[in-house]
């Protein structure tokens, strides 16, 4: 999979904590994508919002409060690596991010009382060019931390994928 995890700095101090979450000189040599859009996403313990991706945007997704299981599955087709799915914990405690190229669906849920996400991205949000997957479709057989889940009417709505 070509999903590259990059390890944060944070600064802590008495008043807390800085933590630079992009940098444009991090990604001077990457040429494929220019980030055009960010997104911040907040959910309460136990929502997982399922797997939604397109085949045109890069993501970059930092967990800023909280902790959170982020799933990542390749569904592109004409990958050698269709369905290959694999996940990571990231929280605001050891920050990271996670780089995830077009043609991948990626979820999250949320493992500690709060969280708080960030989604960078090269496109801007279209609903109707995006795909979803069914959160526990049999042929990706995704691991979950739990199995009590809050959900959105189209993460339960999704489809499986076969």
């Amino acid at each position: 999979m070509n999903i590259k995890k990059y390890n944060l700095k944070k600064y802590k101090d008495e008043r807390g904590f800085f933590l630079e979450t992009f940098s444009k000189k991090k990604f001077k040599n990457q040429k494929k994508f220019n980030f055009v859009e960010d997104d911040i996403s907040f959910s309460k313990k136990n929502v997982l919002r399922g797997f939604h991706g397109d085949f045109k945007t890069w993501k970059l997704i930092t967990c800023i409060y909280g902790k959170a299981q982020i799933g990542v599955i390749n569904f592109n087709k004409k990958d050698k690596d269709f369905k290959f799915n694999q996940y990571f914990i990231l929280n605001s405690s050891n920050p990271c991010q996670l780089l995830i190229p077009p043609g991948f669906g990626v979820a999250y849920l949320t493992l500690s009382k709060e969280v708080i996400i960030s989604y960078k991205q090269s496109q801007y949000y279209g609903k109707n060019r995006q795909f979803s997957i069914k959160y526990n479709s049999p042929c990706i057989n995704f691991k979950w931390k739990t199995n009590k889940f809050i959900l959105s009417k189209r993460d339960r709505m999704a489809t499986h994928l076969y």
